[in-house]
């Protein structure tokens, strides 16, 4: 089988463009019996109750420093955009479509869609904007795909990696328009070289807000401080997930294990019932991998 344009407008609730069209094209999986799924769902909830799940926030940081690294001295050797994809889209072959288990046939068919799923908010939100920021940028593989939707932009790659800022200044010779600063969203503050007036700059966070748990007020708040035009964020989001349905319920239940994100959306919403931002859109995730359903679309601004 393949993903059709429905399932996508599913998601995104209107007229995918020519672009994801095209790219929704060849991504094929099939179905899984009743039993492969019971069998898959145990597997999560094992996952869940039973191993030592390790936790995101300050000390995983050294996870992502070794991961990061990998990829900065394979994109060295072989200057490939390949190469910059992360390792643990290589890791299964069963993903989310909906409520339901899938086992996928098209290689990187969870980084696939999650392209898609970028590119939407990026011709959506961001294809005309000057300057913009990607918070937790990781290896810069979502610059490269932006730069080629906004031809113009000067874009920015934050991330509190030495590995990640390492990979940077590598894009940096092939993609002049690129530039990369150190940026912790425990401690959020631009670097000194960072010139960006109110106003006159965009961001995005793709999977990376996650890793913040319960403290994204100080992100928050250092956005207010410096006002951007526009903020994205494709992020698992637990609040809009579905208490009666197994996979959402699961999906929640894994992310609080993994102390991901939570409460974010329920917090912005009291924003904006004060009148300090407005939301501009709300996606609940259609798509995930195994464990999460993690591109939920959040889309806001300061008032």
């Amino acid at each position: 089988m393949k993903i059709k344009i429905k399932d996508f407008k599913d998601y995104i609730k209107e007229e995918p463009s020519v672009l994801i069209k095209k790219q929704l094209k060849d991504l094929e999986y099939e179905n899984l019996s009743k039993q492969e799924e019971k069998k898959l769902i145990l597997k999560i909830i094992k996952t869940i109750y039973e191993k030592r799940i390790i936790k995101s926030g300050k000390d995983y940081k050294k996870y992502w420093e070794e991961g990061w690294n990998e990829n900065y001295k394979n994109y060295k050797k072989s200057k490939k955009n390949y190469e910059l994809i992360p390792k643990y889209f290589f890791k299964s072959n069963i993903a989310r479509i909906g409520n339901r288990l899938i086992s996928t046939k098209t290689k990187l068919f969870d980084f696939k869609i999650l392209r898609i799923i970028t590119n939407y908010v990026y011709e959506k939100y961001l294809i005309n904007e000057i300057n913009i920021v990607e918070f937790g940028c990781g290896t810069g593989h979502n610059l490269i795909a932006l730069s080629k939707i906004n031809k113009k932009a000067n874009i920015l790659g934050l991330d509190w990696s030495k590995s990640s800022q390492k990979i940077l200044k590598l894009l940096n010779k092939k993609y002049k328009r690129f530039s990369g600063y150190t940026f912790d969203y425990f401690n959020p503050k631009f670097s000194k070289k960072i010139k960006l007036n109110e106003e006159e700059w965009s961001c995005f966070t793709v999977a990376s807000l996650e890793q913040v748990g319960h403290n994204y007020k100080k992100f928050i708040n250092f956005l207010k401080l410096k006002k951007p035009k526009i903020i994205v964020n494709i992020e698992p989001i637990n609040e809009l997930m579905s208490q009666d349905k197994i996979l959402d319920y699961l999906s929640v239940k894994y992310s609080l294990n993994r102390n991901y994100l939570n409460n974010y959306y329920y917090y912005l919403k009291k924003l904006e019932e004060k009148k300090i931002i407005k939301i501009l859109e709300v996606k609940k995730s259609h798509f995930g991998s195994l464990y999460i359903n993690g591109y939920s679309i959040i889309v806001w601004k300061f008032l």
